[in-house]
């Protein structure tokens, strides 16, 4: 256990040594911001570079060093030594500029703060746990959270019991990747490293996202002056604004007591509009995206920095001295910080890079804007070069997000959806002014992008633009919420509660409602006799032919499906079709020639077959040709697995 707690701390020196260096810019009169952030910013900074060093290591290694057994054990040996050496340097620097950002001005303040954050950690390490644990060598994942799951713990398993470079898509195997992975990638180490799978992925997943929780706190008292806007954001984070709890209770006015005693023992998210039955907008998209979360943590230091930059009036943004750079150093770090996000989230990235072109719009120090964005940018190509070989999505323009495509349609799913949240936004821009109004603008590029753009073909997945959008924007709608009170008006006072509870009530129910559903959990046995013969005789270049396996024993094993799970590779742009005709034909063909010749082709090494299984179209599957000219290497149970001839 202690060699992977040595990666972690590696990880954590090396992103303390890179944070320091930004500590000051952290730092606010009075507050204590410049201790705490420098300290949220190491894990996620630290875990970055060093998963990408070692990531490009191991790479290295096994392809061009043909060390294919241990390319990950020198991969990652280089990972720690180099993380060493460039936290010394960056420690040095430090040392040599003489900025410090690390002080506590106000210890009572501090220690509260502290008490705070750990109960906020505590809270999202518990329901990470809750969803996602390892029980007598069973994995448990909860109802809400399984599906996507699936394509996640098959790329960390690719990594932990396969060498999966250059590295493919679990679900979609023998092609490139498309998918942002690296995330993955450090859980696989860790677990590969001998730390447990669940404890692997929930403590980096609950480390990343309370990052970015505690930036999200420090950025509401930078803008709106109050800690107490700070902790309403945080409650507006895990408890959505939505109208789906008001709109459930008017459609069941009739019998209001019957509706709600039935909301006490629903186990569904409810909503009125597409997906929200899936939570798709609550805190259950933190719990089955985990990346998220940690992406995310970056993107807010990116943005905490920015924001000093805009500009009350807008002549001091458009003369000749706004286009100027105050802190070289800070721009190149934050902009290779965000640049290599590029495949832990990469929609992240983009929704900051949008938020950024906002302040840049409104601020001073453009060369800032200009260094760091263009530095990001390069580097996200870069990986896209090198991870995506050909095809993929190309982006196009698209109106309307799932909502329709007229302006009626998008009015009509924004109010459905968020309702009284869209009104006091509209309000805000109204009444709001000068930097506080451009930084709400700038926080609503990506609501823009998402219902504008589609990147991958399946514009659902847009709903992370909206997301960000709305999280940073909550700061405002807290900062509403907090001067109400503040006013002492007992009037008012009462007006901010009851606007609080209105905003918040829709994502309290979906919040009961996580738990109650997650009771439900899909088991996977970790130690089955498919999986263990799969690690023990198999390797990553290895492609089988199998069922439409979402979260199995297969995909324990890390091994390459032909064609897992369609949605999750067609939502990543993969042609899927194809690959299911050729499934089709291949588990129902009686044709021996066709048989060898499309299987050669495909490059399938292996075929799965389930006793009474069907193909997803739904025709009877058959094994009775893959029996005659194939040899059976395993069998356990109703599973078995046949060796195609070369």
């Amino acid at each position: 256990m202690y060699i992977p707690l040595i990666f972690l701390l590696t990880a954590f020196f090396l992103g303390f040594s890179i944070s320091l260096n930004l500590s000051s810019r952290f730092e606010m009169p009075g507050e204590n911001s410049g201790f705490f952030l420098t300290l949220a910013l190491a894990f996620p900074a630290g875990a970055v570079v060093l998963g990408d060093i070692s990531y490009f290591s191991s790479y290295f290694s096994k392809i061009y060093l043909k060390n294919v057994e241990n390319c990950q054990s020198s991969g990652i040996a280089v990972g720690v030594i180099a993380s060493l050496f460039i936290s010394f340097f960056f420690l040095f620097l430090n040392k040599k500029t003489g900025k410090n950002g690390i002080r506590i001005y106000n210890g009572r303040k501090a220690a509260c703060e502290a008490v705070f954050f750990a109960i906020l950690f505590s809270f999202i390490f518990f329901s990470f746990f809750y969803v996602f644990h390892v029980k007598n060598g069973v994995l448990y994942s909860g109802a809400s959270v399984y599906s996507d799951y699936s394509p996640h713990t098959a790329m960390i398993r690719s990594f932990s019991k396969n060498n999966n470079f250059p590295t493919q898509y679990p679900h979609y195997g023998g092609a490139d990747v498309r998918y942002h992975f690296l995330f993955q990638y450090f859980i696989g180490v860790l677990e590969r490293l001998g730390m447990r799978i669940d404890t692997a992925y929930n403590l980096c997943s609950a480390l990343g996202l309370s990052s970015f929780l505690i930036f999200l706190y420090f950025l509401s008292l930078k803008l709106a002056k109050s800690s107490a806007a700070g902790i309403i954001a945080i409650v507006m984070f895990f408890f959505r604004s939505g109208s789906a709890i008001f709109i459930y209770l008017f459609k069941n006015k009739e019998n209001i007591g019957k509706a709600i005693k039935n909301l006490r023992t629903h186990s569904d998210f409810i909503g009125y509009t597409l997906h929200e039955d899936w939570g798709f907008w609550n805190y259950n998209v933190f719990l089955n995206q985990r990346h998220l979360g940690f992406a995310l943590s970056i993107a807010a230091a990116v943005i905490f920095v920015f924001s000093d930059f805009v500009k009350e009036r807008e002549k001091d943004a458009w003369n000749i001295q706004a286009f100027r750079t105050s802190d070289i150093k800070t721009s190149l770090i934050l902009g290779i910080l965000l640049g290599l996000l590029g495949f832990y989230n990469g929609a992240v990235v983009i929704g900051c890079l949008l938020i950024l072109f906002g302040f840049f719009l409104f601020s001073s120090e453009k060369l800032d804007f200009v260094i760091t964005a263009g530095i990001s940018v390069i580097l996200c190509f870069l990986q896209s070069g090198f991870f995506i070989k050909s095809g993929g999505f190309k982006p196009k323009f698209q109106f309307g997000f799932i909502a329709g495509n007229t302006a009626g349609d998008v009015l009509t799913y924004i109010f459905t959806l968020s309702g009284l949240y869209f009104v006091v936004l509209i309000v805000l821009l109204m009444s709001l002014k000068g930097k506080s109004k451009k930084i709400l603008l700038s926080f609503m590029a990506p609501y823009i992008f998402a219902f504008c753009v589609n990147m991958t073909g399946d514009v659902a997945v847009n709903h992370k633009y909206i997301i960000m959008a709305t999280l940073f924007s909550n700061i405002y709608v807290a900062y509403s919420i907090d001067a109400l009170w503040r006013e002492k008006n007992a009037v008012l006072r009462i007006f901010a509660s009851v606007l609080l509870v209105s905003l918040t009530l829709t994502g309290a129910y979906d919040m009961r409602t996580i738990f109650v559903k997650n009771e439900s959990k899909a088991a996977v046995n970790l130690n089955s006799e498919l999986t263990r013969w799969l690690c023990k005789n198999t390797t990553e270049d290895d492609l089988f032919l199998t069922p439409q396996y979402s979260m199995s024993e297969f995909t324990m094993s890390g091994d390459m499906m032909y064609l897992g799970w369609p949605y999750y590779p067609a939502s990543a742009g993969y042609d899927t079709d194809r690959r299911q005709e050729i499934a089709d034909l291949l588990y129902t063909t009686d044709d021996e020639k066709t048989f060898e010749k499309v299987a050669k082709k495909e490059g399938i090494d292996y075929v799965v077959y389930e006793q009474g299984m069907s193909t997803a179209s739904d025709v009877k599957a058959t094994d009775e040709l893959i029996k005659r000219i194939c040899k059976k290497v395993f069998e356990d149970g109703e599973t078995a697995i046949y060796l195609v001839p070369n």
